[in-house]
């Protein structure tokens, strides 16, 4: 069966229904764009529920507490950490979206249930979560997936997608599936929001140097988080570069693949993750040396 029955010009559909998958589709629909979200999953959340601290800077929060700019030192560390060799333009774009979407959430979500301003490594304050019980994944999820269903976003859950339609070299619709069968979105725009490639076979070309990527992992183990999208992508001839992946994949946990925490857990062993999370846990490497400060609690 198809959604809508015919071409919609102006409908947009948002594959993964994430964190980053229910904000793309709640902005849109804000627009006033029909939006279309397909989630693999029983329900929209993916890895959401296990992000707990929030970086920010330049907010309107620390703006209006005269806090300076702790841009300057994350951009450092960001470039330091992938060795230079991460695009710069990609930093500064996230970057700037960060405090927009803080920002945004602050018009019509009441962020100070969750968020307050403690003191940063980049700055005297930032924004962060008052507690890593209710972080920012709990956030996400209790106010975006109400936020979406007011919006009218049409959220299909339990509808993978399987291929982007092209015509002309343009994206005109996604092919998906659920219990019916085939499913087909007409579509003028797809974003593709399907998040971490860490249990992906796209992981191979990110990181051919690491032959344990796939039973090792320091982060979300959900093996829901295939890189389905980036795979997706690549079969309709989008560009991929491995090698952004790869700096991504190593860069983002600010530390080098041999000194990552060897996770063996099946399935997805949260509990380990909640010891790791507490003030009196250390952080050693595959040597049994401490490398980490662990009262920031965060990946320096």
């Amino acid at each position: 069966h198809s959604f809508p029955t015919r071409r919609s010009s102006d409908l947009i559909a948002v594959v993964g229904g994430g964190a980053a998958g229910m904000i793309a589709a709640a902005r849109a629909a804000e627009a006033g764009k029909k939006v279309v979200l397909l989630e693999k999953g029983p329900k929209s959340s993916s890895s959401a529920p296990y992000a707990t601290g929030l970086r920010m800077f330049d907010t309107k929060w620390e703006k209006d507490a005269g806090v300076p700019s702790g841009r300057p030192a994350a951009l450092e560390m960001a470039l330091r950490n992938t060795g230079g060799k991460i695009d710069r333009k990609l930093i500064d774009n996230v970057f700037d979206a960060l405090p927009a979407y803080f920002d945004w959430c602050c018009e019509w979500a009441n962020t100070e249930e969750y968020y307050t301003l403690k003191p940063s490594p980049f700055s005297a304050l930032t924004v962060d979560c008052k507690d890593s019980e209710h972080g920012s994944g709990i956030f996400l999820l209790n106010r975006f997936f109400p936020r979406c269903k007011e919006l009218g976003v049409v959220m299909l859950n339990e509808t993978p997608a399987k291929e982007l339609i092209m015509e002309n070299g343009k994206v005109v619709g996604v092919e998906a599936e659920d219990a019916g069968g085939k499913v087909i979105v007409h579509c003028k725009n797809a974003l593709i929001a399907t998040g971490s490639i860490v249990n992906g076979e796209i992981l191979k070309l990110a990181e051919p140097r690491y032959p344990e990527a796939f039973t090792r992992r320091y982060g979300h183990r959900i093996y829901s988080l295939t890189g389905d999208g980036v795979a997706m992508a690549q079969r309709a001839g989008i560009p991929i570069h491995p090698e952004s992946m790869s700096v991504a994949y190593i860069g983002c946990l600010c530390m080098p693949v041999d000194m990552q925490c060897i996770h063996y857990g099946r399935p997805y062993d949260t509990e380990m993750l909640v010891q790791i999370a507490k003030k009196d846990a250390l952080r050693v490497n595959l040597n049994g040396e401490r490398w980490v400060d662990e009262s920031y609690g965060g990946d320096l």
